[in-house]
Parts: C-alpha cells; structure tokens; sequence
C-alpha cells in the first residue's frame, strides 16, 4: 500500500492498494474469522456469519429504514470509533439474499479498509466526529466496484468480492474445473465457469462473472460462449 493524493478532497491523502493486496487482507480477515467461529474455513459464508463478521468490527443496524436516502441506497457506514453499518430492510426480500450479501460485504469492506482513515483524522484534528457524522452512501451501481466511481467506493467493492469469493479457493475452483476434477463436472466454457462459481460462494451470476474477470479467470466483457483463458 502506498499513499497517494486524494482528488475528492476529503482527506489530504488517500491509501492505493494493489488487488493481490485487497485479496490478501480480505482472505486473512475471512479465515481467521472462520476458523475462530467454525473451526474451519468452507464455503459459502453463510449470511449469518457474515453479520457476525460486522459486528466484530461495528455496530450492525441489519433492518434499517434507508428510504430517506434515496431509492437506490442499499447500505451506509457511519465512520467514528465505533463505526455503524446499516443495511436497508428491502434487502430481507428471500428473492434479494444475494444482493444482500453483497451489500453487506461492501460495507464491511468500508469499516476494514477505510473508518481507521476517518478515526486517524478525527485523533490528528483532536476533535469529535460532531452533528454530521462522516458516512459512505453504497448504491447499486458501486456495490460491486464494477464502475471506478469513487476510490472508496471502488476498494470496497473489490473487497466484497474478495471476502465472499477469497483468491485461493477460487483459483482452486478454477484449477479444477480446467481439470475436469472429479470434484467439479468438466467444463470448459465461460458460462460453465461462472456457473460453477455462483454455486460454489452462493452469489449472483454478476458477482461471479465481475470478480472471475477482475481476476483474470475471464477476460471482461468477453462472449459467454467464448472459452476462458488458459492457466
């Protein structure tokens, strides 16, 4: 990690990561947690544990009224001390689970990566977060870091697909698929991929296909039809 300007203005400089080291410290943070609380580390995270995940870090309001925050806001982060997570009540819907673990994932990865920036500032200031608390508004559109639309943004949603999806059991994943391991049924195709992916972390087709890209299992924006790159 390296530090480097920070063009929106809100802090006088901001981390930059690389994507094995998001992927690193997202890994770490998951299998400590699992091995903690299920003496193992397996997959998919149930949604549950993810909640406990938060709340080892923050406090989680899980069934939130965010409709004051527009329609399109699904989580927020109240940077402090004490951080606060909350995620919107619509996301309950049984037809949303997925959505909702990835929301809960970017905020996690808000509370990880960036409330220590705004607790360091607040200590350097040697004043209180007062009236309006420093908070991260997380919509649809960012949640998966698909669009570089802000910098906090974008590391948050890398980090939810590297804490649902950790770097070392999804390229085992993808090894063995490649292989046709008796484990995976043999498949070659970027849908099959994808497919083998979603099931195997419990995400959406999305999440599979954005994090096998950003990873280079895939190459983004290919034809599903196509067949993925070779190892």
């Amino acid at each position: 990690m390296r530090w480097i300007l920070d063009n929106t203005g809100r802090l006088a400089r901001r981390p930059y990561y690389e994507d094995l080291e998001l992927d690193r410290r997202c890994e770490a943070v998951v299998n400590e947690f699992m091995v903690s609380r299920r003496r193992e580390v397996s997959f998919p995270i149930e949604t549950d544990d993810l909640m406990v995940l938060i709340e080892q870090h923050a406090d989680l309001d899980s069934m939130a009224d965010l409709s004051h925050e527009g329609p399109d806001v699904e989580g927020v982060t109240i940077f402090g001390p004490q951080p606060l997570v909350r995620i919107s009540e619509r996301l309950w819907e049984p037809r949303r689970e997925n959505r909702l673990r990835t929301t809960l994932t970017h905020e996690l990865g808000h509370v990880i990566f960036h409330n220590p920036l705004w607790v360091q500032r607040r200590n350097q200031m040697q004043f209180d977060f007062v009236a309006s608390p420093v908070e991260s508004q997380c919509r649809r559109e960012s949640m998966l870091g698909i669009k570089s639309v802000d910098w906090m943004e974008w590391q948050a949603g890398y980090a939810c697909g590297a804490f649902l999806m950790p770097y070392s059991p999804l390229q085992k994943l993808v090894s063995l698929v490649r292989q046709g391991s008796q484990e995976v049924a043999s498949v070659t195709s970027v849908p099959a991929l994808i497919e083998a992916t979603r099931d195997r972390f419990s995400v959406s087709e999305e999440a599979a296909q954005v994090r096998l890209a950003k990873l280079g299992f895939i190459v983004e924006g290919q034809d599903k039809s196509d067949f993925f790159p070779g190892a």
